[in-house]
């Protein structure tokens, strides 16, 4: 008996400790969080803090470098998360609450949105009504186009509803917002906009650069308050912002309150096109330029003032508006001598940024070019601890643009009054071949783009238009591509990478693309030795160029913005006027 008293003790003793062994093994939760903590230390260091170089070709280097870099390491956490989440789909019996919540956001994060939404589903039924299972649950819901669901979804979101602060909660907060804009569920997107701000002022936002971001997050939504006609709920929330940054005790809050309230009267004046509206804002523009003079060396006077003169280009007219951003960049590199510290280098990068920008997207290239090495000389002038600092990321990113990139632009425009490159492609898609007799006497419209680029569909709608309007007096419309490695994912209704995907393949999922998006016009493909797209210059998509009834290229555009498509329209009605 006492051996097998001793034969069982031996046993249970090693059942305990397996047993024990076991349950001192991370979780799938903890190992996924402990790769989270990792990545959010590692992408601190990307991009590197800026820093002045001798020349373009050191800084594109070293932005190689470092873009390599990240790119390595991001790949590698794809790799170590595959693997995790494969190893978690194996998993039998009971999943916890967290385990759950981990394969879900795994599974978005790797496209995989059946599993996304199946471990969302299953986070919620253990632990109703938990933030994070909600926010990944809406954007699983939005990624699968289950966009009523995922409104659904976001209603039962308190308010408001904290998460913790992560990379994957940052992402998909942000991943939210976006997808409720582009589907254009204005009441959605002003909650989850509202959820995304209530979360990133209750972080530590110790930088004018992470101040800055809450600010641009509201910006960029309120851009398309008067054409997509949300504006009274742009407007509510532009008050509620304010209002929440006027009670934070941040240095930098009188600064983000400035350019909320320029925001806010910029808009109104958007949506009321009565004089009184406008003399709103000529007052508010008065005032501050009066506090700028009484003040001197009040900075944010400075600032507010900078504010309103930046969103005043808005509401001029065109012929105004070079003069106008003229003496704006004049008084940013007057602000950033006189207040060499974060807010203000932040404004004077974005104010001069877009100044170059805008220079070079009305063709003033020279302009541009003089404009860089004037930001360039301000920048050398800046103390040294400035100079490292990641409020300068916009104004360095825009002094360090390869000149390169100016003096295509000035290849593309060279074009202009030149005979068209000959239309030679590879294979034509949706709908008949298109011969030189075709388009004999016609005016041609070609749209370089690509399946991937956000632009380009946001361009389809006006491309749709034309089409449609044009058509019958003489206006052919066609849409070139290249072969991308591109498939198209029928379940979900998006492109899909393939890198083994035949071009006879690629071409059929081409038309499937142009059917869910209702595009009329014919499409092509350029060939692999890009030809045709190296004959019209083009480097940055979309781009559009537009052909005489003679064959002499007589615009050309890059870019898909509310100045390019007038522009493309008043060119289209001249040339089909001759």
């Amino acid at each position: 008996m006492k051996i097998w008293w001793h034969f069982f003790l031996i046993v249970f003793v090693i059942q305990s400790f397996a047993r024990s062994t076991q349950a001192a093994e991370p979780s799938i939760h903890d190992r996924w969080h402990a790769l989270e903590l990792a990545a959010r230390a590692e992408f601190k260091k990307y991009p590197t803090p800026p820093r002045l170089f001798v020349n373009d070709e050191d800084y594109r280097k070293h932005v190689k470098e470092s873009d390599a870099a990240a790119f390595a390491y991001r790949q590698q956490l794809l790799a170590k998360l595959k693997a995790l989440l494969s190893e978690g789909m194996a998993l039998q019996g009971d999943i916890s609450f967290d385990d759950h919540l981990a394969l879900a956001v795994m599974a978005a994060t790797l496209q995989q949105f059946d599993d996304a939404l199946r471990h969302a589903k299953a986070a919620d039924r253990i632990q109703p009504d938990d933030p994070r299972a909600l926010l990944v649950l809406t954007a699983a819901q939005l990624r699968s186009k289950d966009v009523d669901g995922a409104e659904r979804t976001l209603e039962r979101v308190a308010e408001p509803a904290l998460v913790p602060d992560t990379n994957w909660t940052h992402s998909f907060l942000n991943l939210v917002h976006n997808l409720f804009r582009q589907e254009k569920r204005w009441k959605s997107v002003s909650r989850s906009q509202r959820w995304l701000l209530d979360n990133q002022r209750a972080g530590k936002m110790e930088t004018a650069l992470e101040c800055h971001y809450s600010f641009t997050i509201i910006d960029l939504a309120t851009a398309a308050a008067p054409r997509d006609d949300w504006g009274e709920l742009a407007l509510a929330d532009i008050d509620r912002e304010q209002r929440a940054w006027e009670l934070l005790e941040n240095p930098y809050a009188p600064w983000i309150s400035s350019k909320l309230s320029a925001l806010k009267i910029l808009l109104s004046a958007k949506l009321d096109k009565t004089e009184a509206a406008g003399a709103g804002f000529e007052q508010a523009l008065k005032d501050a330029r009066q506090a700028r003079k009484d003040r001197p060396n009040d900075q944010n006077a400075c600032l507010r003032l900078i504010a309103l003169e930046q969103e005043q280009l808005a509401l001029l007219p065109p012929e105004m508006k070079s003069a106008a951003r003229k003496d704006l960049v004049e008084s940013l590199h007057a602000a950033i001598r006189q207040f060499p510290v974060d807010s203000t280098a932040i404004e004077f990068g974005r104010g001069v940024g877009r100044h170059i920008f805008d220079l070079i997207r009305d063709g003033e290239y020279e302009a541009a070019i003089a404009a860089k090495g004037a930001l360039l000389q301000t920048l050398r002038e800046l103390p040294a601890e400035l100079q490292s600092s990641s409020a300068m990321v916009f104004a360095y990113r825009m002094a360090y643009m390869p000149n390169e990139e100016i003096e295509r632009g000035l290849r593309r425009n060279q074009l202009v009054g030149k005979p068209a490159p000959p239309l030679e492609v590879a294979a034509w898609v949706n709908g008949s071949p298109l011969s030189s007799d075709d388009l004999r006497g016609r005016v041609v419209l070609v749209d370089f783009w690509a399946v991937w680029c956000g632009p380009c569909i946001r361009a389809f709608p006006k491309l749709i238009e034309w089409h449609e309007q044009y058509a019958d007096r003489g206006l052919v419309t066609i849409g070139v591509t290249k072969y991308y490695g591109e498939g198209w994912d029928s379940k979900n209704s998006r492109p899909s990478k393939d890198q083994g995907i035949s071009h006879e393949a690629e071409q059929v999922a081409v038309g499937e693309f142009a059917k869910h998006h209702g595009l009329p016009y014919t499409l092509a493909f350029d060939a692999d030795d890009e030809k045709l797209s190296n004959g019209f210059g083009v480097e940055g998509i979309p781009q559009v160029v537009l052909i005489d009834r003679k064959g002499i290229v007589r615009f050309v555009r890059v870019g898909s913005t509310d100045a390019n498509d007038k522009a493309i329209a008043a060119t289209i009605e001249t040339l089909l006027a001759e």
